[in-house]
């Protein structure tokens, strides 16, 4: 059971650097913005999924550690902590979004 949450826990943390890097593509899609962008709403988008993710990847190591050392099941704090990671990028890519206000936008 605990080689399961070894392995997931190492995906968790390759889809938190997947989604750094998909976070730091969304970021160039800003720099076409004018003053008429809410800078304050994009650099929430920006950081809520390093921070967040970060966040939910240091708290499932540490969940996970602790179920393991009480030989309980915890290979379902990864798979967790995976959704929370996939939810923080949808919600900060949909907060970059709702903060550009370009020329032909609504």
């Amino acid at each position: 059971m605990s080689a399961a949450t070894i392995v997931l826990l190492v995906a968790q943390a390759g889809v938190f650097l997947l989604s750094l890097a998909v976070d730091l593509a969304l970021a160039m899609g800003t720099d076409s913005c004018t003053s008429s962008c809410d800078n304050g709403t994009i650099n929430v988008g920006l950081q809520l999924p390093l921070v967040g993710g970060m966040v939910a990847l240091v708290v499932s190591i540490g969940l996970s550690v602790l179920l393991m050392a009480r030989r309980r099941r915890s290979f379902w704090i990864p798979i967790v902590g995976i959704l929370i990671q996939v939810a923080l990028l949808v919600i900060g890519a949909g907060l970059m979004e709702s903060g550009m206000h370009l020329t032909g936008r609504s």
